[in-house]
């Protein structure tokens, strides 16, 4: 239920920002959150295997 929402709120905005300024623009942005997410999953995941290489040692 959650990502439903989720999609619709971000199908709406994406709409919204697409009637405000160039749809270009908008895809430029998604694209640049998408990278910034993937670059934050990767220290996030990178973190927990390092805990977890530790945990598994001692």
């Amino acid at each position: 239920m959650i990502v439903v929402a989720a999609t619709a709120m971000a199908e709406g905005l994406s709409a919204l920002l697409g009637s405000l300024i160039a749809v270009q623009t908008v895809f430029v942005m998604a694209g640049v959150v998408t990278m910034l997410a993937g670059v934050a999953a990767a220290f996030v995941l990178r973190g927990a295997a390092r805990l977890m290489r530790q945990v598994t040692v001692t």
